[in-house]
């Protein structure tokens, strides 16, 4: 979205709002090698721990694992664009475009920027509730499997790792302005202006200070609450579930629980699968329900390209000769082909 708005209102004249465009585009694809490492890094480190990545079959693992949990938390909210993290930085900046193309721009483009914001406002929704559901189901609430290994945490290099990219995340979140100087010259390279003229400066400026008090504001209160509590008993007990007395681990909210009414909404779109075994009795003794949405892209579209093309190669080499002498016969016909297709 940032390069096309920038593309456009460079075709119409408008340097500075392709300025921001471009400036959004080229800090997003950074922040994104930033916070994708460290959701990838902080996944295999749940994997080499727990020996899974079967999210129903995780939870807890804040407790064991308080370090890759924080990492893991901090890129879920970088990648769904959050504040105080570098992510809302760049979208930031794109929205600022967008916001610039429905002010300058001509009527249809200015439609396209319309539709694009809003598009660009639900996909930051759709990211937060997909990652607010793996944070939750994998590191909140109780092991699901009490009868497997208890998961540990992983070796100080890669929590290491982990932790300069979160550092990064948050860094860039609160650079604010000085990101200028890093941007500007390859902008201006594009618009031809600096993003020193555009609405980027005081943007980026009001962003890191906003985005320092908010970290400040969380350390307080952090450290509020362990002063609160440094001389009292913290005293444990059973979650609170309407009086039911037989609780298990497995009947937390699972990750296909969360999203279920996401997929309600989008059922049309996702087309989900629903599989039930079990009898339909009131009281089952055994129930299993398991539910999923393949990606429709590839269920309909490259799913039967890929088969049909198989099909169409195994034919093809059905088809071709066995013996050397036709290899050549066969050659010699196309080259001839093609000399009286070329001169004649």
């Amino acid at each position: 979205m940032g390069a096309g708005v920038g593309l456009v209102a460079l075709s119409t004249g408008h340097p500075a709002v392709a300025a921001l465009g471009f400036a959004g585009a080229l800090l997003h694809v950074t922040n994104h090698a930033l916070f994708k490492s460290l959701l990838f890094l902080a996944a295999g480190a749940v994997g080499k721990a727990s020996g899974t990545l079967q999210i129903d079959r995780l939870g807890g693992l804040a407790r064991r694992m308080p370090r890759t949990a924080l990492c893991f938390t901090v890129g879920a909210a970088a990648i769904s664009g959050l504040p105080p993290l570098n992510g809302f930085v760049s979208e930031f900046l794109v929205y600022l475009a967008l916001l610039g193309a429905i002010v300058s721009l001509p009527v249809v483009p200015q439609s396209a920027a319309v539709l694009a914001f809003a598009v660009l406002a639900c996909v930051g929704g759709l990211a937060s509730a997909c990652f607010a559901k793996a944070t939750g189901a994998i590191f909140l609430g109780a092991r699901r499997s009490p009868e497997e290994a208890v998961p540990q945490e992983v070796p100080a290099e890669m929590q290491l790792s982990m932790g300069v990219l979160a550092a990064a995340c948050l860094g860039i979140g609160l650079a604010g302005s000085t990101l200028i100087a890093g941007l500007d010259p390859v902008v201006r390279q594009f618009s031809a202006v600096s993003l020193r003229e555009t609405a980027a400066l005081g943007g980026l400026t009001l962003v890191g200070a906003l985005s320092a008090a908010l970290v400040g504001a969380a350390f307080a209160a952090w450290l509020s609450v362990r002063w609160l509590l440094r001389r009292r008993t913290v005293k444990t007990g059973p979650t609170w579930v309407c009086g039911y007395p037989a609780v298990q681990p497995s009947m937390q909210t699972t990750a296909s629980s969360f999203a279920q009414p996401l997929i309600l909404v989008f059922k049309n779109i996702l087309l989900p699968v629903r599989h039930q075994s079990g009898s339909s009795a009131a009281f089952p003794a055994a129930l299993a329900v398991e539910e999923h949405c393949p990606d429709p892209i590839e269920r309909f579209l490259l799913g039967p390209g890929v088969t049909g093309g198989a099909v169409a190669f195994s034919v093809a080499r059905q088809a071709q000769p066995k013996r050397v002498q036709s290899y050549v016969l066969a050659i010699f016909i196309t080259l001839v082909g093609l000399l009286w297709w070329r001169l004649g």
